[in-house]
């Protein structure tokens, strides 16, 4: 009878079965509490990190713009962060051991903390909480900005007030990218334009002394479409020479008739406010159009090939320098009517002008066109302009950055948009 029963006993696996269950069950609890704590801790990490990379760059932000101390940073920093995890809904007891470094000279920030998420289901395994290093990071540096403004300042820009709209515009721009405020490394240049470029006090040594006005016009030869240093046989040729030179007989059919020499100089690469300003307020308008010539000296004003020719703080930044952007802005109300040289190739205005502009992009210039009061002019020449002013402007993700202002609010407004274009590119993160 004790035999019998203790074999009914041993062949009884219910209790066996119930163990395992039990363990089993146990087990499949814990990892489905685990993969929900964890789901939970990353979407919480995920909202520190975040969180971490928007304090930094305002940390950043107040050290380069603001010239904050590592206190001021610091501050800026914490206030940032907590509003931030604190919107979010994250507890204060996730988050501990918040450690803030600064790399002034790279202008970067790194915020490290400790994240701790207490487990709900994890706990039956003695998983009490899910932790990790968590860290974020921003560089901010401001990127100086070249700009050359190549303004028309021909005969038709009197009509309609135009030269004034085209000077309020103008200094508009030159506020948007000269602020008052720290740091402020843009600098800008003048590249008024008409029947030719008035070189000014640079006159003499790109015309290799033959300039008797000051005024220069394209050149000829294998660079004519360059930015090659005009020194020696590269010179820029001038029509006012003394004694007279070759281009004294020009190729018909151009005509000396055309030939004007505007007031207005250029102006190198500068910060001064009130300079550009003050420059700017003084063109007035006379002669043809030679936007050959307005294109090319606003390639000049920013070529380091040309360094040589302006003073120290107004040299151009090699293009090889990847914290500096180079950009040309160029107005023109009208057809291109006037070129004096390259007749034996019958190069006109408009076909020079499209050399240079794809040179100048080649060399990652970009280039803003602005047409103003374009819409006016008598077909074709309405066509042609807009089609040389599109062609020329320089594309952005498939756009070309061409501007059709037809009146001084659109003129203003097109100033304003391409200047805050390049002040954002100033910012880097």
């Amino acid at each position: 009878m004790q035999l019998r029963n203790a074999h009914i006993f041993a062949s009884n696996k219910d209790g066996g079965l119930a163990v395992v269950f039990v363990l089993t069950l146990t087990i499949m609890v814990a990892f489905i509490g685990l993969a929900v704590d964890t789901g939970r801790a990353m979407r919480t990490a995920s909202i520190i990190r975040a969180s971490l990379d928007s304090a930094a760059l305002a940390g950043a932000k107040t050290m380069v713009e603001d010239e904050g101390t590592f206190a001021e940073v610091e501050e800026r920093v914490r206030r940032v962060l907590k509003g931030q995890l604190t919107t979010s809904g994250i507890d204060s007891s996730y988050w501990d051991g918040l450690n803030i470094s600064t790399d002034q000279p790279n202008g970067r920030v790194v915020v490290t903390l400790d994240m701790s998420v207490p487990t709900t289901f994890a706990r039956v395994v003695n998983y009490n909480a899910i932790t990790a290093k968590m860290q974020g990071q921003a560089a901010y540096k401001i990127r100086p900005a070249e700009v050359s403004l190549v303004l028309d300042i021909t005969g038709s820009m009197n009509d309609d007030n135009k030269l004034d709209d085209l000077k309020l515009a103008a200094k508009e721009a030159v506020a948007t990218l000269l602020p008052v405020g720290p740091l402020n490394f843009n600098r800008i240049a003048l590249a008024p334009y008409a029947g030719s470029v008035n070189a000014g006090v640079m006159a003499a040594a790109v015309s290799d002394s033959n300039s008797l006005d000051g005024c220069v016009v394209e050149r000829d030869g294998p660079e004519a479409y360059t930015e090659e240093d005009p020194a020696g046989v590269n010179h820029l040729r001038a029509l006012a020479e003394t004694p007279p030179g070759p281009n004294a007989a020009l190729p018909a059919p151009y005509d000396m008739n055309v030939y004007n020499c505007p007031t207005a100089t250029v102006m190198p690469l500068t910060n001064v406010r009130p300079a550009l300003e003050a420059a700017i307020d003084a063109m007035v308008a006379d002669g043809g159009t030679a936007g050959h010539l307005g294109i090319a000296w606003g390639w000049y004003t920013l070529s380091p090939q040309w360094a040589g020719y302006f003073p120290g703080p107004s040299a151009p930044k090699p293009y090889t320098d990847p914290d500096v952007s180079k950009s040309i802005v160029m107005m023109t109300d009208g057809d291109f009517n006037v070129s004096y040289l390259n007749g034996a190739l019958n190069e006109t205005s408009f076909a020079q002008g499209a050399e240079l502009c794809s040179n100048i992009k080649a060399k990652k210039v970009t280039i803003y066109t602005i047409g103003f009061a374009i819409d006016k002019l008598a077909p074709p020449k309405d066509a042609d302009a807009a089609a040389w002013l599109t062609d020329c402007a320089s594309s952005v993700g498939g756009v070309p950055q061409y501007y059709l202002a037809t009146d001084a609010a659109s003129l203003m407004a097109a100033f304003r948009d391409i200047a805050g274009k390049i002040q954002a590119l100033r910012l880097t993160d």
